[in-house]
């Protein structure tokens, strides 16, 4: 027991830290050493897991090497041996007068196991080296100098003399393994001399590899190794010492006894003398590095020994061999390379550039490329095929292979041989095929439709690029491919038993059906199958989507134009029987005036509407035709809104319609015809009051855009079907008509406002919620940003206002005796004098004598037509300054161009609407 305490004694008392944990890593003793060292109490430690009393610095979790000491400890108790740490940062708490906190120290620790009775690790013991100081002395630049640290910069107070001098021998002895590890690992053989003498000092395993394992150390150079002393080493060395110059030797041959009493054995070596100086610049010794290249150089040799063979072979082959050396851009051409150039052994020169002129230029590049890989090491072997210049100005196909025959040190190649074969005939085969294929896949991917081959297996060998867009599939998609399983959508339908019965029957056969894609697109295809070659299909498909659209479209078109004609012969039959019936009429006697007026009204009205369904008629078919011209002028909207409306307020009032107008506060101009726009609106509006039941709600209203002007023509009538509403500016289409086929026209008068809308650069759309939902029109016109006044237009004026103009002295000319003799009757109501006449050449001496105001000329007159008329009454001087007005059933472009260029000052269309020639006839009055 007083041994044991002595032993306790001395162990608390010992200079060094040491600690104490069993296999648990449980702390069960540590002396005062330690407890100083980490200025905590016996009390705080024992019982404690080790890492739980010195736990890691949250702020700074890499702080602590908990990991490498706790690795430490247990391989101590694994193997039963001491461990050694590296030196490690370690946080330790500390207690300053701000706090707690941690402080980095920097330790060196061993781990010693300590056996119990059974041989078994009963503890362990760490001493553990605090070498903070040292380590940050060798960070500091300053001590790297070699200037000696302070005393007081140590710390000897802290840990004494014993214990600083084994934490710097640790260190020490750490850093010298270091070094002597890099040494030994160098790949190349090392060696270091010191003195005139050239004694050895360092020497690395690959140095003893070289000139065998004997005694080397502290030995001059040429006493270790004697059989060195003749082959030149030794004044190469000794001038690297006297003139302090290195000296670099690649490839040198020498001798060595790798073998006390051995024989000599041949080495070549790529090697390096380095001198190294002291701290006054003085040459001290000298460094000697170098590799071991004998098996390198032998390859060479024996690289260049098959070399030799290999062109000896090709020569006798009868093969164009050539070798080149790439350094020096010589290159050594065989007699058959020329021959088969037709050149002679002189006539070609032999180098890189020589090779060159001889490529052609189109190929020059590309095997340029391919060689100049292969001569920089990164391609094996080389291979390319280009032309070169036959003696005689033909080019000839080359096949030209190449391969390294030998290298340098690094491995770039210095020499290569190939051979050069003429392939002419090769590749004119190879020409008349690809341009054969090319033809072949010309037709194909040129195709309209697509094309489909499938073998007897059903797996797809090609299809053309037509074929894929239709497809909507990639071509890695379906090469290569089962059919079926491409198009697996197709499996069980009618065009897989067409392709079943063609592959049996081997009889060509053709469907179209509406395949459905599977990303929910969906197409009429149409699908021609043939037999093919060794048994499979030829399959061309197309899609004929636009072609069925086509057709539904032209049976529609049909139907409707049946229901247009049919409707129109209603619509004209109608009104001539009410003005039939009038006819009679009038033709009983005693009729009193009520009843004639009566009459007159109906047949105006009836006429009027006739008018109406000739005019749309007309115009429709000179907007298809595309002889509308627009006279387009800045006009303000809202004089075009107020002319429509005036125009249909009849309607309006007749069928007791509430009419809203709400127009934009802004000004809103337009560039347009003032007349094609009214007529616009007011075929909308007289839409919207066919459309809408007596007492009904319509609302037009504008609104003003940056760019655009908009209208819109709302009414709370019979609505329309989507499909409907769809098609509504299509020509003849119509709403639902009632049974009385009292609403409803010729379906031209919505196809007439698209077209007008459309030449004026706007748009147009038609919006429904259904049938009784009413609906809305919206047209969007281009807004004239320059805000030009817009060109007046003439007034209508009342009737009340002709009445009071003055009377005017009118000749009717028209061979139409009835046709004259109402006009005249309409124009004396009127309060004029009329004269009429039925042939020209009577006008012309009845307008001499009377020197008419006015003349109302029709067109179509027998002997001359009216423009002759015309251009006869302006001859006469009498008639210089009369109105010539024509009155015709010709209302087209042209037809108002040649009266005008007849000497025609206005040009009416019959029936003539009165209103407007009584407010000309006004006009003229007051002039």
């Amino acid at each position: 027991m007083e041994n044991k305490a002595d032993y306790e004694a001395l162990f608390r008392a010992g200079p060094y830290p040491h600690l104490v944990v069993d296999k648990s890593l449980t702390i069960i003793e540590a002396n005062d050493a330690y407890l100083n060292a980490t200025g905590t109490t016996r009390e705080q430690l024992i019982g404690q897991w080790v890492f739980d009393t010195f736990p890691e610095n949250p702020a700074d979790p890499s702080s602590t090497n908990v990991k490498q000491v706790k690795s430490s400890m247990e391989r101590a108790i694994a193997t039963g041996t001491p461990d050694t740490t590296p030196i490690l940062r370690y946080a330790v708490p500390v207690s300053r007068d701000e706090g707690n906190g941690f402080e980095a120290r920097y330790w060196s620790a061993v781990h010693t196991p300590v056996l119990g009775q059974d041989g078994e690790v009963a503890f362990v013991v760490q001493n553990a080296l605090d070498v903070t100081h040292l380590y940050r002395m060798s960070q500091d630049p300053q001590l790297a100098s070699g200037s000696p640290p302070a005393a007081k910069d140590l710390c000897l107070d802290s840990f004494g003399r014993a214990q600083m001098h084994e934490a710097m021998m640790r260190v020490l002895k750490d850093e010298r393994s270091h070094l002597r590890n890099l040494f030994n690992q160098s790949p190349g053989f090392v060696a270091v001399t010191m003195g005139p003498s050239h004694v050895f000092e360092m020497v690395n395993d690959a140095y003893y590899q070289l000139v065998g394992h004997r005694d080397l150390l502290g030995k001059p150079v040429f006493e270790a190794l004697p059989e060195l002393l003749e082959q030149g080493f030794k004044e190469l060395i000794d001038a690297v010492y006297q003139t302090g110059q290195p000296w670099v030797g690649q490839g040198i041959k020498g001798y060595v006894r790798p073998t006390e009493g051995g024989p000599m054995v041949e080495r070549y070596v790529d090697l390096v003398y380095q001198p190294f100086y002291d701290a006054n610049g003085k040459v001290i010794g000298v460094f000697s590095q170098g590799h071991d290249v004998t098996d390198a150089y032998k390859a060479r040799v024996a690289e260049r020994q098959v070399e030799e063979r290999w062109k000896l072979a090709l020569e006798a082959s009868g093969g164009g061999v050539w070798v080149w050396d790439i350094p020096n851009g010589k290159v050594e051409i065989s007699h058959t390379w020329k021959a088969m150039l037709g050149y002679g052994d002189t006539e070609v020169e032999e180098s890189y550039d020589g090779w060159r002129r001889l490529v052609h230029p189109d190929d020059l590049s590309q095997t340029l490329s391919a060689l100049d890989k292969h001569a920089a090491g990164e391609t094996e072997k080389y291979s390319a095929q280009y032309r070169m210049r036959h003696k005689n100005g033909s080019w000839v196909w080359i096949l030209g292979r190449g391969a390294v025959i030998d290298r340098d040190a690094d491995g770039k190649p210095l020499r290569m041989i190939g051979t050069n074969t003429d392939v002419s005939h090769i590749k004119r085969i190879e020409e008349e095929l690809r341009i054969e294929r090319d033809r072949s896949q010309a037709v194909f991917d040129t195709m309209t439709e697509g094309f489909l081959m499938i073998d007897q297996d059903w797996i797809v060998l090609y299809i053309n690029a037509e074929g894929l867009l239709l497809s909507d599939l990639d071509e890695r998609q379906v090469i290569g491919y089962h059919h079926w399983e491409i198009w697996s959508e197709l499996v069980g339908s009618d065009v897989e038993r067409l392709y079943r019965r063609v592959m049996h029957a081997r009889t060509p056969e053709s469907t179209e059906f509406h395949y459905f894609y599977p990303n929910g697109k969906t197409a009429w295809i149409e699908v021609r199958v043939y037999p093919a070659m060794d048994n499979g299909l030829a399959v061309f498909f197309r899609d004929i989507s636009g072609r069925k659209e086509a057709e539904e479209k032209l049976k529609d078109a049909d139907r409707r134009k049946d229901e247009f004609l049919a409707m129109l012969a209603h619509e004209l039959r109608n009104p001539l029987a009410p003005i039939g019936a009038a006819a009679e009429l009038l033709q009983l006697v005693k009729l009193d005036e009520n009843r004639v007026q009566k009459t007159s009204e109906i047949i105006g009205r009836q006429v009027s509407h006739m008018t109406g369904l000739i005019d749309d008629l007309l115009d429709v078919s000179r907007v298809t035709r595309g002889l509308i011209e627009l006279d387009k002028v800045a006009l303000d909207i809202q004089h075009v809104v107020a002319d429509a409306v005036e125009q249909i307020r009849p309607l309006i009032h007749a069928r007791r319609h509430e009419l809203t107008i709400r127009l934009a506060p802004q000004t809103a101009i337009v560039m347009g015809d003032k007349k094609r726009l009214v007529q616009v609106l007011a075929n909308v509006l007289n839409n919207a009051a066919k459309y809408t039941a007596e007492g009904g709600h319509i609302i037009l209203s504008t609104s003003v855009q940056e760019s655009d002007v908009l209208i819109h023509i709302s009414d709370d009538g019979i609505g329309m079907k989507p499909e409907t509403a769809q098609h509504a500016f299509d020509l003849f289409a119509q709403a639902e008509r009632t049974s009385d086929r009292s609403s409803g026209g010729l379906g031209l008068g919505l196809a007439l406002v698209k077209s007008l809308v459309d030449l004026h650069g706007g748009t147009v759309t038609c919006r429904s919620d259904g049938l009784g939902q009413g609906s809305t029109f919206s047209i969007s016109l281009p807004r004239l940003r320059e805000q030009a006044h817009p060109d007046g237009t003439l007034h209508t004026e009342s009737a009340s206002q002709s009445a009071c103009a003055p009377l005017l002295r009118i000749l009717v000319v028209d061979d139409n005796v009835d046709a004259a003799d109402m006009l005249k009757l309409l124009l004396e109501a009127k309060g004029h004098e009329v004269l009429v006449e039925h042939g020209p050449y009577q006008a012309l001496d009845r307008a001499k004598l009377y020197r008419p105001q006015v003349c109302l000329i029709d067109i179509g007159l027998p002997v001359i037509d009216g423009n002759a008329l015309a251009r006869r009454l302006r001859l006469q001087s009498e008639n210089v300054s009369t109105v010539l007005v024509a009155v015709t059933g010709y209302g087209q472009d042209s037809d108002r161009a040649s009266s005008l260029a007849a000497g025609f000052d206005y040009h009416f269309v019959k029936p003539v609407d009165m209103s407007k020639l009584t407010t000309l006839l006004s006009a003229i009055s007051k002039s």
